[in-house]
């Protein structure tokens, strides 16, 4: 096409150039295709085209109108026609004059009302380059020009289907009249609103997704023209616009409104803003004020009002003062369209005209976060992490957060929901904006939330923001704690982790099974980087925290190695199966040995009882026993397989997640089976730690400190974990970094037994020889781990007997050279290396155990070793009061290391009699050990430092010694200091202290084989002069106690035993002088209560179903009552006929009756975390004080054997009663002072009680034998009441329903008590002052008592003063 000079028809004269291109297309269904290959034909002249278009007129003009109206006769010649026109020139006169003719045809024909869509097309092509060559003047009438623009209208309607063929045609018309503006001619005439409304009505009719690319520009040109040149637009052409701009203010029609009108009416309004600026801004404001207007539109303006912000924001400036009334109107529905309106409006303001101009909007929809209506509440929540993310001003900002976080104690469900999720999305995109810490501890309060969905919602929102926080700080140090963010992450997974071992088991298994169900960090962090992540969490965080984020290590584990057994279980059940059919076919031959054997359970009623076994571990799921047994029941073998590999130890995470995947898909989405499966995934995979991390913190932990610690500490905890690092600790091992070597052998160390399960995992020789060489290396702990390793390496190795006995062999040499004193941590290095081997391998232990007891005892501890190298800090454990003598610290060590070594880890037999005899001498080696007194003839082998006195003021006082004036005391009190001051000396401290931790692991194995003398020791022990050394003990106590639960204290009289007695020693603190101390065994005195009732409840529960008997008393945490009592009773302190000379308050008698107070509140006092009834409280508090009268009773009625030749001991015995008593008395005043119902007494124990023969013998009474009322305290000596209870001083209060009545009804009865004594006291007093007047004065004013004297008739009176005595005579 050439270019054409085209008019602008606006009633001025100004010529522009219009270039109206070629279109070419070929379409399927176009009906017109393209000729190819044929040369385009040249376009005609001016003169060719005027008299073609001079003929073609004459002919129209010619016909009849019927014969117009006919298609066929007339349609050829206006397609021709059009065709001439569209190649004409604007300026051409010839082709002007020539149209006037079909000028004529138009208005005397009815052709511009022919009902064809094709003839519609081209009569309107025609028409409108007509309007082009005579622009800008028409030679239509007004009524013909009317009906050119209603074929034109209809004409442009074709542009709805672009497959149609005349789509091409009806585009080109499109584009013309939006060109030559020709449509501008509408607005003068009569209809203009009619076809104005009807053109924009067609265009938003024809556009589609198809053809809006295409028709969008010219269309806007066209209607936009019009709508800004138009004088007034029309409600009714207003509501065409804003209808299909927001289509839900149309009612049903707007869903046949498509996205591509919304889209034309949204361009619409942005191009023509000026024009329908003042139109729009009227209609809104009425709408939003509630005028009545002409509008058809209907439904709630919100939708409208925000589409015209989206479109033009400036429309919107004056209408937003009308927008806040709607927050305040009494209908809910209308607040709720309000906020949503203005929380939209304010995220679309990208320019933020609206909060700079109209910052009470902010307020406003802010304060509704108050509004009574629990709808409107929720959804500004939920636009509160919009709002924050548009709002422009930080304090608006601010404001969000804090309605945000006030709304977390809102008092419905739904909205504390909202609100976590609102706070925890502004924290986890803005962490900036949440700086208070008072925030986040208000979203951690909701986990105690009284809903389960808020509190499973509040630890999910935390667990994303611990990903959203970690993967922002991906590219930062991890080192870097300095911000809150990275402490608050690391406090927040490690607060997670502690909540999966509360008391709330929905919540803790919610976390395991879908918080930690991806991962802890981010999934983007690499392994490196996790690493140091963990390492950074590991350093801070409390012993509290890593014990949760362990015990989440260890029922992962845990879980793994029950289904390993399942999935054996299963194997074996399948072959016995086979084999039992197989020897049904073969059961005529009569073999009946089977039938003589005794019953044993088969593997189908072994994997039924591991099934129940672990179903119980997940009693959070539904029916988990039954969903487990239909698990191991189906026939797909790919269930198992993933079973088994998520199951293996050490399977990297990559893996167990593609597994946990398959097995997913197999088990289905729903049901109890799939919940189960989802469940098992969850928590077998390793999310929280994997091997790849591990691997990772291994390889960089000789350059990081933080690294190595976090790999040792986890080692020791749960070894469990770094079976999937063998490959990583064997390159350790063999490279060159020494100290890579050595944390490789002390991971071996631990968790060697779980890697070398099978000959398939063997150490290559240079490992084994790097091992051996650590071994003879010098440092006492590399030796120690390097030869635990190698006992566990070689395990499968042929030559296994060879290396260790070659090891050995070459420490044993070692120390029995005279160089091996020069250097005292190569003497402990090779000692370790002994114990290590002896304890490990029973054979060399009963081989050497008298050699290396002679070594440490008869040689080591004689020989002065104070001028050796000393050990170095890391070699020893350095109490916390100091450092001693070189001398003292190497054989304080050795004496532990010869107890380790003395002490087999496993037991398979009987110990030979060989070593029970060195345990014995041992044993008493280490009684002589523990005497305070410094100046025995056992510590002359000690070159130790004793602190002195010096007694002077004066002079300067020498290093380790106390000055004090010698004139303030006698020689006698100058001896007992010196001597108090020598015992409590750091040396004697330390020694008395490994002494004492040397029986305490002699008990762990020799229990039955030591005497009760021994038992005595280790309670003497704990009363030690120096705080630290009791501290210490205290530990040891926990240890062993924990020690004994967890080898068995479950079963076995002889484990219960031995872990009643090391509870007892606990009761020995409750007269500590240091209070920390008494506050840390009652707690783990009632630690250990708890969990063996938890014990005993299983028991029962047991028993009862399989109708066994009862509960034994040696089963319950009261046994211990039996220990405690045989050690006061030889305690030296003890003195039965000294009873009759002291009183209630004496300290004597504190000592032992606060004692056993403390035990006996642990024991009947309730332990329970959640409140009960008083019914049922008071029911527990009688059936325990019930129990432990039995035992004091009991022990009443027998004698106390003597603690070295086990014959009665009558001293013992009687203390032992005397002891009895005051537990009575307790026990009963417990009972009556805690019992939540007044005048509670002790339920009666049935059950059978069993003392242990070694300490106890029945005796036969006689009537001399006790006082008629039973008790064996002396008549004079008052009970002992109750002192503070230790429970109330320790935080450990009982909870009872009622409890507040039952506190002010007690403090209202002192009240009652108290005023009744001070009116009794008011009258004594006016008594006294009446008989005072009614006696005659003495006339000897000088002695005034003499003739008067009160006499002395009660017990009280004999307590007068020595005046009073005087004068008596």
């Amino acid at each position: 096409m050439e270019s054409l000079d085209l008019k602008k028809m606006t009633g001025q004269d100004t010529q522009y150039n219009v270039k109206v291109e070629a279109r070419t297309r070929t379409r399927a269904c176009s009906g017109r295709q393209k000729a190819s290959g044929n040369p385009e034909p040249s376009l005609p002249s001016s003169n060719e085209i005027s008299a073609q278009a001079k003929r073609i007129g004459k002919q129209l003009l010619g016909m009849s109108k019927s014969a117009v109206m006919k298609k066929d006769n007339s349609i050829g010649l206006i397609r021709t026609l059009a065709g001439l026109l569209r190649s004409s020139s604007q300026r051409s006169t010839e082709v002007k004059r020539a149209m006037g003719d079909f000028v004529k045809f138009l208005g005397v024909s009815d052709i511009l009302k022919h009902r064809d869509r094709e003839m519609k097309l081209y009569v309107s092509v025609c028409s409108v380059h007509v309007l082009r060559l005579h622009a800008p003047d028409t030679p239509f009438s007004d009524e013909t020009l009317a009906l050119v623009f209603h074929v034109f209208i209809n004409a442009i309607k074709g542009l709805s289907d672009v497959a149609s063929p005349f789509f091409d045609d009806s585009l080109d018309l499109l584009k013309i009249a939006a060109k030559i503006k020709c449509c501008l001619l509408m607005l003068d005439l009569e209809q203009a609103d009619s076809l104005l409304l009807e053109l924009c009505s067609t265009m938003f009719g024809v556009v589609n997704s198809d053809n809006y690319e295409e028709i969008v520009e010219p269309a806007l040109d066209l209607v936009s023209t019009l709508v800004d040149e138009s004088d007034l637009i029309s409600q009714s052409l207003l509501d065409c616009i804003l209808g299909n701009l927001a289509p839900s203010c149309l009612g049903p029609e707007g869903e046949e409104v498509s996205q591509s009108a919304q889209m034309f009416a949204w361009g619409l309004l942005k191009r023509s803003r000026e024009s329908m600026q003042p139109h729009v801004q009227r209609f809104l404001t009425q709408l939003l004020d509630g005028v009545r207007t002409d509008s058809d539109l209907v439904g709630n303006p919100s939708q409208l009002v925000l589409r015209v912000h989206e479109a033009s924001p400036q429309i919107m400036l004056p209408v937003m003062p009308h927008l806040q009334p709607s927050l305040h109107v009494e209908s809910e529905e209308r607040r709720l369209d309000g906020v949503d309106l203005i929380c939209k409006l304010l995220t679309q303001d990208k320019a933020n005209h609206l909060t700079s101009d109209y910052p009470q909007l902010v307020e406003a929809v802010l304060g509704r976060l108050n509004d009574r209506s629990t709808s409107v509440r929720l959804r500004v929540l939920q636009h509160a992490h919009g709002l924050v993310s548009s709002l422009p001003l930080f304090h608006q900002k601010s404001a969000v957060v804090r309605g945000a976080v006030q709304r977390l104690q809102d008092p419905d469900e739904k909205v504390r929901l909202a609100a976590a999720v609102a706070f925890c999305n502004i924290a986890g995109e803005y962490p900036e904006m949440v700086e208070d810490g008072s925030s986040y501890d208000a979203l951690v309060s909701r986990l105690w939330d009284k809903k389960i969905s808020v509190r499973k919602k509040v630890a999910s929102c935390i667990g994303k923001l611990i990903k959203q926080w970690s993967a922002a700080c991906e590219d930062s140090d991890a080192y870097s704690v300095g911000t809150n963010n990275k402490k608050r992450l690391i406090e927040f997974i490690v607060g997670l982790c502690k909540l999966t071992k509360t008391a709330d088991p929905e919540l803790s298994a919610f976390i395991e099974d879908n918080v930690f169900r991806n991962g802890v960090l981010s999934a983007q962090f690499a392994p490196s980087k996790a690493s140091l992540w963990w390492a950074v969490l590991w350093s801070e965080t409390q012993e509290q925290g890593k014990q949760s984020i362990i015990d989440l290590l260890k029922s992962k584990c845990t879980l793994q190695e029950n289904m390993t057994v399942l999935l054996n279980l299963r194997l074996e059940s399948k072959a016995e199966r086979t084999t039992r059919t197989s020897i049904h076919g073969l059961s005529h031959v009569g073999d009946t040995s089977a039938e003589m054997m005794p019953p044993k359970m088969t593997a189908a009623e072994r994997l039924a009882r591991k099934v129940k076994q672990t179903a119980s571990s997940l009693k959070h799921l539904q029916k988990p026993e039954e969903s487990l047994e239909k698990i191991f029941g189906m026939k797909d073998n790919n269930i198992f397989r993933n079973l088994g590999t998520m199951a293996t130890l050490g399977t990297n995470f990559a893996t167990a997640a593609a597994a946990a995947k398959e097995l997913q898909s197999r088990l289905g989405s729903r049901g109890p089976t799939a919940e189960l499966g989802q469940a098992l995934s969850a928590r077998m995979c390793p999310t929280l730690i994997s091997p790849d991390v591990l691997n990772a913190s291994l390889k960089q932990a000789s350059e990081s400190s933080k690294e190595y610690t976090f790999v040792l500490e986890l080692s020791r905890a749960e070894p469990r974990i770094f079976v999937g690092c063998f490959d990583t600790l064997k390159e350790m091992l063999t490279g060159d970094d020494e100290l890579a070597a050595c944390l490789a052998a002390e991971v071996l160390a631990n968790a060697g037994k779980f890697i070398f399960t099978s000959d398939q995992v063997i150490l290559s020789q240079p490992a084994v020889e790097k091992l051996v060489a650590l071994c003879n290396c010098g440092r006492p702990k590399a030796s120690k781990f390097a030869c635990q390793s190698l006992m566990y390496a070689t395990r499968f190795h042929e030559d296994r007997s060879d290396i260790l006995d070659g090891v050995f062999k070459v420490s044993l040499g070692a120390l029995k050279s005279h160089d091996i004193f020069d250097d005292h941590s190569m003497l402990l290095s090779h000692m370790k290396v002994i114990s290590t081997i002896s304890r490990m391998d029973l054979p060399t232990l009963e081989l050497y155990a008298s050699t290396i007891y002679q070594l440490v005892m008869h040689k080591f501890m004689k020989i002065d070793l104070s001028s050796g190298k000393p050990l170095s800090k890391s070699s020893s454990d350095e109490p916390s009061w100091g450092r001693p003598s070189q001398d003292i610290e190497i054989k304080a060590e050795l004496i532990k290391t010869l107890s380790q070594a003395l002490v087999p880890l496993v037991w398979t037999k009987e110990p030979a009699p060989i070593v029970v005899n060195v345990v014995k001498q041992f044993s008493e080696d280490l009684q002589d050990l523990t005497d305070m007194d410094t100046s025995a003839p056992q510590f002359e082998m000690f070159k130790w430092k004793l602190r002195r006195v010096h007694w002077s003021t004066s002079e300067p006082c020498p290093e380790n010694t106390l000055a004090m004036d010698p004139a303030e005391y006698s020689e006698e009190e100058k001896l007992a200091i010196e001597k108090q001051h020598a015992d409590a000396s750091p040396d004697a401290g330390w020694i008395r202290l490994a002494a004492a931790k040397a029986l305490f692991r002699l008990f762990r194995v020799y229990d039955g084989m030591l005497s009760g003398n021994d038992y005595l020791t280790l309670g003497l022990a704990c009363q030690d002069s120096i705080v630290e050394v009791r501290q210490a003990l205290l530990k040891k106590i926990e240890s062993t106690v924990d020690y004994f639960q967890h080898h068995g204290s479950t079963s076995g009289r002889g484990a219960r035993q031995r872990c009643a007695k090391m509870t007892a020693l606990y009761a020995l603190y409750g007269a500590d002088p240091y209070e920390p101390n008494v506050k840390a065994a009652f707690t783990q005195l009632r630690k250990y209560v708890v969990k063996r009732r938890a014990i005993l409840q299983k028991i029962s529960l047991k028993r009862a179903t399989s109708g066994d008997s009862g509960t034994m008393v040696d089963e319950m945490p009261e046994f211990s009552l039996i220990f405690l009592v045989y050690f006061m009773a030889h305690h030296p302190d003890y003195d039965a006929e000294a009873m009759t000379q002291i009183t209630a308050g004496d300290e004597l008698m504190a000592l032992f009756k606060d004692s056993l107070q403390m035990f006996l509140e642990a024991l009947v006092i309730p332990q329970s975390s959640r409140q009960k009834d008083k019914e049922s409280l008071t029911a527990e508090l009688k059936n325990n004080a019930g129990v432990a009268l039995k035992i004091l009773r009991q022990l009443k009625f027998c004698n106390i054997l003597d603690v070295a030749n086990e014959d009665i001991d009558a001293e013992a015995s009687l203390n032992a009663r005397q002891i009895c008593d005051i537990g009575l008395s307790l026990t009963k005043g417990l009972l009556h002072e805690v019992s939540p119902i007044p005048g509670a007494t002790p339920s009666k124990f049935s059950g059978p009680l069993s003392l242990p023969k070694k300490y106890f013998s029945p005796r036969k009474l006689t009537a001399e034998d006790k006082r008629i009322d039973g008790s064996d305290l002396p008549p004079q000596l008052k009970m002992p009441k109750l002192r503070d209870l230790f429970s109330d001083a320790c935080g450990f209060r009982m909870r009872f329903k009622g409890q507040k009545a039952r506190k002010k009804r007690v403090a209202k009865e002192e009240i009652v008590e108290q005023t009744k004594k001070r009116k009794q006291e008011a009258i004594n007093t006016l008594a006294d002052k009446e008989k005072e007047k009614e006696k005659p004065k003495d006339p000897d004013p000088e002695a005034p008592l003499k003739l008067y004297q009160k006499p002395k008739d009660s017990l009280d009176d004999f307590f007068s003063s020595d005046e009073d005595a005087d004068m008596s005579s």
